[in-house]
C-alpha cells in the first residue's frame, strides 16, 4: 500500500469545488482504489490537498475508474488546472502485504475491525487483492462488498468491545446463517462466478469448551468433516463443499 498526496488547483471562484472533489474521491473509495474514507484536507488559496492510502502506485490511473469517477474527472477538468495532481509519498508501513502470486488457487473474503484494506485475500499467501483490478466495474457489486466490509467491522468491534451488543456482534460474524454471513456468502458466490476461482467465507470462532471439543467440530452448513491436517494462516477448518473457513476457538487454541 502507498500514501499519496492529491492536489486540486481550482481556476477562479467555484462555490461547489469541494463537492466536485468529493464526487471523485467517493467512487475511488467505493471501487477500492482508495482504501480509507478518513480524508484530511488542506486548503490554501485555490489549492486543495489531501492525503490518501491507495493500493498500488497506479491505483488512481484513469483506466481503473468507473463511470462515476470518469464523470467527476470531466467536471473537474472544467474548473481545475491539471487536476488531480498525484504524488506518491512512499509505502505505508502499517498496511497488510499485497498478494504477489501469479495466480491464486482460491480467494478468501476476510476482514476485521482494524482493517482498511480490500476484504479479498489470496488463499495461498493471504495477501490482499485489489478488487478494482479483477472484479467487474459494476458499481452495485462494489457497494455490496463495501457494505459487507463495514458492517462486518462494526459487528467485530461489538464483539471485541465485550460490552454493549457483544452477543449480537459475535453471532453475526460466527454463524453461517446470520444476515451478515448470508450476504458475505452471496458475495463469495458472485466472485467465484466472475473469476472462476473458488472464494471462501470465513466464520470467526472466539470461544470453545475445550480444544478437544473444538477439534471435533463439523461444518455448520453440511455437517461434514472440515478439520485440516495442518492449519493455514489462521484457519484450522476448510469445507470445500460449502466454501467455508474457520478456526479453533481462540480462547482454547
Amino acid at each position: 500500500m502507498f500514501t499519496a498526496e492529491i492536489q486540486f488547483t481550482i481556476s477562479g471562484s467555484v462555490d461547489d469545488a469541494e463537492d466536485l472533489i468529493y464526487s471523485l474521491l467517493a467512487p475511488w473509495r467505493k471501487h477500492g482504489q482508495v482504501l480509507s474514507h478518513d480524508w484530511a484536507f488542506v486548503k490554501k488559496g485555490n489549492k486543495y490537498r489531501t492525503f490518501l492510502i491507495i493500493f498500488d502506485a497506479d491505483s488512481l490511473n484513469a483506466k481503473y475508474d468507473d463511470k462515476y469517477a470518469r464523470k467527476a474527472r470531466r467536471k473537474l477538468a472544467a474548473i481545475a488546472q491539471d487536476s488531480p495532481q498525484i504524488k506518491i509519498l512512499g509505502e505505508d508501513p502499517f498496511s497488510m502485504e499485497t498478494c504477489t502470486c501469479k495466480k491464486s488457487s482460491f480467494y478468501i473474503l476476510f476482514t476485521h475491525f482494524l482493517s482498511i484494506e480490500s476484504p479479498i485475500r489470496c488463499g495461498d499467501c493471504f495477501g490482499v487483492l485489489p478488487q478494482y483490478k479483477f472484479l467487474s466495474k459494476q458499481t452495485s457489486f462494489h457497494e455490496d462488498v463495501n457494505f459487507w466490509r463495514e458492517t462486518y467491522k462494526d459487528c467485530d468491534s461489538l464483539e471485541m468491545g465485550c460490552t454493549v451488543g457483544e452477543r449480537f456482534g459475535n453471532r453475526e460474524i460466527s454463524h453461517f446463517d446470520s444476515s451478515l454471513s448470508k450476504l458475505g456468502i452471496s458475495i463469495c458466490n458472485d466472485i467465484t462466478t466472475e473469476t472462476k476461482i473458488d472464494t471462501y467465507y470465513y466464520l470467526y470462532r472466539g470461544n470453545g469448551q475445550s480444544r478437544t471439543s473444538e477439534l471435533k467440530r463439523k461444518c455448520p452448513s453440511c455437517g461434514g468433516d472440515w478439520l485440516w491436517d495442518e492449519p493455514l494462516h489462521i484457519f484450522d477448518f476448510k469445507c470445500d463443499h460449502c466454501r467455508l473457513l474457520s478456526n479453533i476457538g481462540f480462547a482454547v487454541r
